[in-house]
């Protein structure tokens, strides 16, 4: 039975002996070459864009996604699932992080994304790993204010921040310097709370590192998505995270059903 690819007009083929070829959605079926095409496009490699710089007091916020990616689909929203994505093109793990990171980034509304403060960094901070004052980056461990952008700071732990986010058209935002409150009676001066802000974080620093040293040695496994860590008590090895990810808790790797020989 032959199918022509909705790209190219080539035939299709159909067979029980023959893997299921690319059906999107929208049933609409492509051949692996025009997938494999949609796919590369999609993934081309995006410019740097996201590196933002101290020194550049005109820097756009957020920064804007670069025009060259767009999810794999064939009608308007009729994505391809990322599991069969996965599987038909032969995805490597380190091929499906990056589609399904940059995936996020895209669905994420412009005025609500976050980028890492680090200037040498600059990667997309995922809502999963952002709370209502400071998002931390998976890459760097840089945290970072979500009200104004810039490196988690004193006032981004208490509610207070002298950058105020602005409005936000055409999926550009803007930042609106304003003046820091005044401090009220009775406050610890900017010098000794900064001090403070810096032993705190340092202590943070450690204890993570000290938390994660006692996961390893204890058998955990880090979520390979959202980076949480997991502890099994019983059952088997497929692990559904609270951030949707399903993984295999003997070697780590995503999706549970499609990555390859592990002995359950």
């Amino acid at each position: 039975m032959e199918t022509p690819c909705t790209i190219c007009g080539g035939p299709v083929r159909f067979s029980s002996s023959l893997p299921l070829p690319p059906i999107f959605p929208c049933s609409h079926v492509h051949c692996l070459p025009c997938l494999r095409l949609n796919y590369t496009l999609s993934s081309q490699p995006q410019n740097n864009h996201h590196q933002k710089h101290l020194s550049d007091s005109h820097a756009q916020y957020p920064p804007p996604l670069p025009t060259t990616f767009r999810p794999v689909q064939c009608c308007p929203a009729q994505r391809m699932p990322i599991p069969r994505l996965r599987a038909h093109l032969r995805l490597t793990s380190a091929e499906t992080a990056v589609y399904r990171a940059r995936l996020a980034e895209y669905d994420t509304p412009p005025g609500s994304r976050l980028y890492c403060s680090a200037p040498a960094c600059g990667r997309f901070i995922p809502p999963a790993l952002q709370d209502s004052r400071v998002g931390k980056c998976r890459r760097c461990w840089t945290r970072t204010c979500v009200r104004c952008g810039e490196q988690a700071h004193a006032g981004s732990l208490v509610g207070e921040c002298a950058a105020v986010v602005s409005a936000k058209t055409g999926g550009l935002g803007g930042i609106e310097k304003t003046a820091m409150k005044p401090w009220k009676e009775g406050m610890v001066s900017a010098s000794a709370a900064a001090t403070a802000a810096a032993k705190r974080r340092r202590l943070e620093t450690e204890g993570e590192e000290g938390f994660r040293r006692i996961a390893k040695k204890l058998g955990w496994k880090p979520c390979p998505s959202c980076k949480r860590w997991v502890e099994k008590t019983a059952g088997c090895n497929h692990i559904h995270c609270m951030c949707g990810c399903d993984f295999c808790y003997r070697c780590g790797e995503a999706p549970y059903w499609d990555h390859g020989l592990c002995p359950s």
